[in-house]
């Protein structure tokens, strides 16, 4: 059995390497720290799904290092919270903001998506999550974290990129997750009533 490597705490503590500046360009067209299956398109339409206007103030789910709330701070002047469970991450992500000088609009900490979040109910306007969800063991209780800490009227944006609608073999289960955990799920299990395929 070959050795488990965290591919995420390399990626987010060496974000600002040339080399995986090249392949985010080379994968998504842009650069912003991507490591999910969203593509440039999908992530342009986030800011427009949560209506994110200058007054908003936005929690990212699982932040990564943090280029893409960063980029939100810049290009909307929104106040984002953003958080993930890797250490690497939160460091590169308040780095970045510094150096981006977005830290007034920006900060980072370190949460598990799945535990009791320390933010008082109804603070923020909008959350997304971009291809978290998928590595959380108790999924309901992200969600409603999420219920808890939205404002009334406020939006919730995620995409789950192990959505399976059929059977999968153990060897593409093995090539679509050899570096960590993940929760393969059915069709509309995120919804109020699930789908359980037959």
């Amino acid at each position: 059995m070959s050795k488990k490597i965290d591919l995420y705490s390399s990626s987010y503590s060496n974000y600002s390497l040339e080399t995986y500046s090249e392949v985010r360009l080379e994968t998504y067209g842009e650069d912003y720290g991507q490591t999910s299956w969203v593509s440039t398109e999908e992530s342009h339409e986030i800011p427009e799904l949560l209506q994110l206007t200058s007054d908003s103030s936005v929690l990212d789910i699982g932040c990564g290092s943090g280029g893409y709330a960063v980029g939100l701070a810049k290009r909307i002047g929104c106040r984002v919270l953003g958080f993930e469970i890797n250490e690497s991450g939160v460091k590169t992500a308040n780095a970045l903001a510094e150096d981006e000088k977005v830290s007034d609009l920006v900060k980072f900490e370190q949460h598990d998506a799945s535990e009791e979040l320390p933010y008082e109910d109804d603070s923020f306007d909008a959350i997304y999550s971009t291809d978290v969800l998928c590595h959380v063991p108790r999924r309901r209780e992200v969600l409603s974290n999420t219920q808890r800490l939205l404002k009334p009227g406020g939006k919730f944006v995620f995409s789950d990129a192990l959505v399976i609608g059929g059977l999968i073999s153990y060897e593409e289960l093995e090539n679509r997750c050899p570096d960590g955990l993940y929760f393969f799920s059915p069709p509309g299990i995120n919804g109020k009533r699930p789908v359980i395929p037959s």
